[in-house]
């Protein structure tokens, strides 16, 4: 595939004395073309330029880089054509110092030129993302805390009337959260302190009449406008299915009637008309519809666009159109004053915030920005034009062009820098290129629309400007080409998506590929009959995984190195995804499948057990009363206690709610209930923590967490552990971060600990340490924001079916650059909130621009693919694919398809796709797959379905069971593996590695020495105890344990209801034995159908509280409670409660020599023995044991033998606990009705 310029590249590379504005599609070859531009300028013989006269503005660092090196290349390219040009040898040097950078570069560079025109230092430092945070809520608690001690009443009451609006639960995170959003609005716009100003001196609406002409009042109309033109467009598909042949014409004066309302709602012009006819719709049942003639599938879709629509008229009533006219003004009137209120506390925060990183000599990437902004423009000018400064002037005069890279990612503080430095068209002139399609970056701000601009206004072309479309793609196959133009020809357009997807934006095949076999692109699916308790999204990473082994090795993708087509490998896939989490799934399933995979961007690093154990005991050497911390720490390597000897040293302190952890660890030193192994092993705790306390006063934390790695081996033992390669890694990541925090303006383990801190919860999390090199033979995955500007032979789309993100539509405090600040309105006195129309219309574009945003986001996932494009989703069950299907089926009308309001209901690429591809040919075998009829798509009137140039082999469909994955993992173990026995025998051990064969054979046939210790434990219940005695005796085990229900007489009505098991009817009585109380029925004062009421009533508290769940109390027999609440047992713990004697599900451990376990077990060896008592007494001085029992059993006799022992193991665990004796131990039988005494 050689290479040649197209005309238009031609143009582009050749054009000159006017501004260009290029419009590249993905693959269009345009870094080629910029590359060459630049080499031709500096090379051109009769009107030569110096390179270093060029300003070359590129989106990132490493593109910056690329840049550099492409251009030295053309550059020696033509050296070694003409080696005694002293031009192009100039070219070489002074290509080293070219202006070759990033705009957050240049801006620097600016600053630390002109440093004095700012009153700013040249050695400032820029801090990391962290160390802003951390500054931030430095400033916000000093500030807020400042502000409630305000001393000044009239600053107090409104700071006051702030908290209580913004934060009626007096929750200073919420206020801080909303001053922090506005200061972070305010930086983005280039002269901060105007904007906020525009938005505080905005004036407050006296009169209705007032609003309505606020500009977010006509954003309103418009919104309305647009819901309302898609309710009216459901009613003409609806229309359009009740009057064909066999639809239900039953329907149609109803559909008739309630259609004419919406179009009198479309010519109301205000929101008192819209206010007031809204509320006159009422909405009468559809009549029968019992003709058997009609299709049941239309009338069903007539049926569901209706019920669309009056969804749509209610949500679009619900939030704007619910309010009286007078409280409508009111509350706006309440929420624009809120407002100015918090502007006022943005501002003070961002003086504080200023000088507080003035003092420190930081200066964010922001700062930087504003200040070269500052130096370069003086103001702004009647036609919106920068000004440029005497310094902008001087310093455009060293550019004779300034080409600006992804030029579609722009804000508007570099727009304003480059054109003051491109503001003399005589002498310098602005190259722009750049793809709206793949503008993927507005949470950062950028601003499409400037390129959008451009790009109508230099579409007519002139004298000093120029539009050069570059639409031929030389990445891809024209596979992928196709299914691409066919899904964004439908679905992007100028009010959705930033640019119409006509001719001009569509791709055009300009590789030549050799023909290969199934390049067709795929779409799998996943969606069981049946909902299913597996995760789908490890059931789409086995399918991708499945899909991988099927195609390495055996798929043909052309290798441009060799120029021949050979078998596809590891390292030509790529799996792209919108969030960074799904690497945690996939590897797990990658590693058991056997397939190499590097996770270009993840998440997970906090979490891993290596990482998070050290950052607990961190904590708890920042401030050991921290109980998480102190808890993590005591079961980690840095405590080795387990859960039982933590149990032990927590039961003994006093009063727990007024105690933590580390006073129990000191109190427990010398508590005789210790024993002395324990104590010591506290101790030595103990004084590892203070010493670490010590240090951390005076080491750094890098310093500190090494003395810690090496006092307990931590990097040798996570090594030891499983996957240690990667723990290895993590945990020496985790000693980088401490060093990068060592470089911050804070210092100490108490600020590193926030810093940590405040990076999980701003989810900064940047994931594992990775181990496999990038350009080895492994699978990549990466978010599809960086796989931007980068392309993949095969590439994998999945996560399709994932929401959305909405939570910057959804805050109760919005902000917007263009429609300014919206709240939700709060009634401080009454305690309630509700929407206001200027928060719901800026809540309303911020979810367009989002949709409008994830769009083209899917634009860059699929222009990756060069030659194999696969897409995948998964869904809990099928019914949700045919529910998604049939309501897109059911849009009849052409129009409806053109209103932006039918792709803003989408919330995942999967709804995306479908309705882009409904009406391609290849959804037939989708819809067959599906059992829906293929005439119910073809039918439907659309100048998109099924046109000439679209074939059903464009793309495939296909839906992928899990049965199918196991079938193929079946098949690939079958061939990869081989059992023990085999190799025992030493048969099918062809084509393996037998170097090692012996050794694994030794270790086969290896004897244990010690075979009759094999079954001693350290730890065991009292139940395990009791089932192995009985066991040894020939008693059916399995069957003692498990409880047969008392069953009582269930009628004949009921008898088809699940009937509930012994184990849950034992577990319920004994739940309720532990909650109830007992004195209240053993006085006597109730009779029998009385306490049955007020037992129900009990268990019904019990469940409303959460002490029981509904399960237990439908499974508790009332009547045998009651029967209990009558015995002697029963009235003599009613006693002993009154008296508080009465112990309930009493957890104990006691340890015994092993021999009286088994004699052939060691008598120096201890076992530990736990287990839980249903309830003892202390009557007289001495311990009454009882134990509940629920079994189903011939005799009473029986039961008694049955648990002898375990009655043994409590009463012996009681006396030595309490020092007193047990008198008498029972069994009460639910089953029996009785009272059993045992001893």
């Amino acid at each position: 595939m050689s290479f040649e310029y197209t005309p238009d590249q031609k143009k582009v590379i050749e054009t000159r004395g006017k501004d260009i504005l290029v419009s590249a599609a993905a693959g269009s070859g345009k870094t080629a073309v910029l590359v060459e531009r630049i080499a031709q300028m500096v090379c051109d013989e009769t009107k030569p330029v110096d390179i270093d006269r060029l300003l070359v503005v590129t989106f990132t660092n490493a593109a910056a880089g690329e840049m550099r090196e492409r251009i030295g290349e053309a550059i020696q390219k033509r050296i070694d054509e003409n080696p005694d040009s002293k031009h192009l040898a100039r070219q070489a040097v002074l290509l080293h110092n070219a202006k070759i950078c990033t705009l957050d570069s240049f801006c620097s560079n600016v600053l630390r030129n002109n440093f004095n025109d700012v009153d700013a230092e040249p050695s400032y430092r820029t801090p990391d993302n962290a160390e802003i945070i951390l500054m931030q809520q430095d400033v916000l608690s000093e500030m807020l805390e400042d502000c409630f001690g305000e001393t000044d009443e009239e600053k107090k009451r409104t700071f006051l009337d702030c908290v209580e609006f913004f934060s009626p639960e007096v929750n200073e995170n919420k206020l801080e959260e909303i001053i922090l959003s506005l200061y972070k609005v305010s930086q983005s716009a280039p002269f901060p302190d105007k904007w906020l100003s525009k938005w505080e001196s905005e004036p407050i609406p006296e009169t209705l009449e007032e609003l309505e002409k606020t500009p977010f009042m006509k954003s309103f109309l418009d919104i309305v406008r647009e819901s309302l033109e898609y309710v009216s467009s459901l009613y003409k598909d609806a229309r359009t299915l009740v009057e064909s042949p066999d639809g239900p014409a039953v329907y149609g004066d109803l559909i008739d009637n309630e259609a004419d309302v919406i179009e009198s709602l479309l010519k109301k012009n205000s929101y008192s008309e819209l206010f007031k006819a809204i509320g006159t719709i009422s909405y009468d049942r559809l009549p029968a519809c019992k003709d058997e003639t009609v299709n049941p599938d239309k009338k069903e879709m007539v049926k569901s666009l209706r019920e669309s629509a009056k969804k749509q008229i209610k949500t679009l009533t619900e939030k704007y159109l619910k309010t009286s006219e007078d409280v409508l003004l009111y509350r706006e009137q309440t929420c624009m004053k809120a407002i100015r209120g918090m502007i006022g506390l943005a501002r003070v925060f961002t003086e504080r915030y200023e000088a507080y990183k003035k003092d420190r000599n930081i200066m964010e990437f922001s700062d930087v920005a504003h200040a070269a902004l500052k130096i370069l423009v003086s103001g702004i000018d009647e036609k919106g034009d920068p000004i440029p400064t005497a310094t902008a002037i001087e310093l455009s005069s060293k550019f004779d062009e300034i080409l600006v890279d992804e030029y579609q990612d722009t804000n508007y503080i570099q727009e304003y820098i480059l054109r003051a430095l491109s503001k003399d068209k005589d002498k310098n002139h602005l190259f722009m290129v750049g793809d709206v399609k793949q503008s993927i970056y507005k949470f950062r701000k950028a601003r499409p629309e400037l390129f959008i601009e451009k790009y109508d206004s230099f579409r007519e072309g002139g004298p000093d400007k120029e539009r050069i479309d570059l639409q031929k793609n030389f990445r891809s196959r024209g596979e992928v080409l196709k299914i691409t133009n066919d899904i964004f020809s439908r679905i992007m357009d100028r009010s959705y998506g930033g640019i119409d997807y006509d001719e001009e934006a569509s791709l055009n095949e300009g590789a030549k590929y050799q023909e290969s076999k199934d390049v067709t692109p795929e779409f799998l699916i996943t969606c069981p009959d049946e909902e299913s308790d597996k995760d789908v999204r490890e059931v789409e990473a086995e399918l991708i995984a499945d899909k991988i082994l099927s195609m390495v090795g055996k798929f043909k993708v052309w290798d441009k190195n060799e120029e021949v087509m050979r078998p596809c490998k590891y390292k030509d896939i790529v799996i792209l995804f919108r969030k960074a989490d799904w690497g945690n799934i996939l590897s797990p399933i990658f590693e058991e499948k056997g397939i190499p995979l590097y996770a270009e961007n993840t998440v997970g690093f906090y979490e891993t057990s290596e990482v998070r154990d050290v950052l607990q005991f961190l904590r708890v050497i920042d401030n050991p009363t921290r109980d998480v911390a102190m808890f993590g720490s005591l079961k980690s390597r840095f405590g080795g206690f387990d859960d039982e000897e933590i149990a032990r040293i927590r039961v003994i302190s006093g009063d727990k709610t007024k105690s933590n952890l580390y006073d129990d660890l000191h109190n427990a030193i010398n508590n005789d209930c210790i024993d002395s192994i324990l104590q010591e092993k506290i101790q030595k705790f103990l004084q590892s923590l203070q010493l670490y306390r010590e240090l951390s006063k005076h080491v750094p934390v890098r310093e500190l967490l090494n003395k810690i790695f090496d006092d307990y081996c931590y990097l040798e033992y996570v090594s030891a552990l499983p996957s240690g390669a990667r723990r290895l890694a993590n945990a020496r990541l985790l000693l980088a971060k401490a060093g990068d925090f060592e470089k911050t303006s804070f210092h100490g383990l108490f600020h590193f600990v926030r810093y940590i801190e405040q990076l999980e919860k701003h989810e900064a999390d940047e994931g594992e340490a990775g181990l496999n090199d990038e350009n080895a033979d492994v699978v990549r995955i990466m978010t599809i924001h960086k796989s931007k500007g980068l392309e993949f032979p095969v590439t994998f789309i999945g996560g399709l079916t994932g929401k959305f993100n909405d939570m910057d539509a959804v805050n109760s405090f919005v902000c917007d650059d263009d429609l300014g600040l919206g709240t939700m309105y709060i009634d401080v006195a009454n305690r309630f909130k509700a929407g206001s129309i200027h928060r719901n219309v800026i809540s309303a574009k911020l979810r367009k621009d989002s949709r409008a945003e994830e769009l083209r986001v899917l634009y860059v996932a699929m222009t990756r693919a060069k030659e194999k494009l696969i897409m995948t989703a998964a869904l809990k069950k099928r019914e949700d694919l045919l529910s998604l299907i049939k309501a897109i089926l059911g849009i009849r009308n052409l129009d409806t398809w053109r209103l932006p309001k039918f792709m803003l209901d989408c919330d995942s690429y999967l709804q995306y796709i479908m309705k882009a591809l409904i009406r391609h040919p290849a959804i037939e075998s989708l819809l067959d797959e599906l059992e829906i009829n293929r005439d119910t798509v073809k039918n439907i009137p659309c100048p998109y379905a099924f046109c000439n140039d679209e074939s059903e082999d464009d793309i495939k469909f296909g839906i992928v069971t899990e049965d199918d994955m196991t079938v193929s993992e079946g098949a690939r173990i079958a061939k990869k593996e081989f059992t023990k026995d085999s190799l025992m025998l030493g048969v099918g051990l062809d084509g393996y590695d037998l170097r090692y064969y012996d050794n694994v054979m030794t270790n086969f046939k290896f004897v244990y020495p010690h075979e009759n210790l094999k079954e001693l434990f350290t730890k065991t219940s009292v139940s395990e105890l009791k089932m192995a005695a009985l066991a040894e005796d020939g008693e059916p085990v399995k069957e003692l344990f498990n409880e047969e229900e008392i069953k009582p007489y269930i009628p004949g009505f009921k008898r088809e209801k699940t009937e509930v098991s012994g184990t849950t009817r034992g577990s319920a009585f004994h739940k309720l034995m532990e909650l109830v109380d007992i004195s209240k029925y053993t006085e006597g004062r109730m009779d029998k159908e009385e306490g049955r009421r007020e037992l129900i009533k009990d268990m019904d508290n019990f469940v409303e509280e959460d002490l029981m769940t509904r399960e237990y109390a439908d499974a508790v027999i009332p009547d045998k409670i009651l029967e209990f609440f009558g015995s002697d047992l029963a009235i003599r713990m009613g006693k002993a409660q009154k008296k508080g004697l009465l112990y309930r599900e009493q957890p104990f451990v006691y340890g015994i020599a092993a021999n009286l376990i088994r004699p052939e077990f060691p008598e120096d060896e201890k076992i530990l023995i736990q287990g839980i008592i249903d309830a003892f007494f202390i009557e007289d001085d001495r311990i009454i044991l009882m134990d509940y029992k629920t079994d189903v059993i011939n005799s009473e006799a029986e039961l008694k033998e049955r648990y002898k022992i375990q009655l043994d193991y409590y009463k012996a665990a009681l006396e030595k606990g309490r020092e007193i004796p047990v008198a008498q131990t029972y069994i009460y039988s639910f089953h029996f009705g009785s009272q059993i005494e045992c001893c």
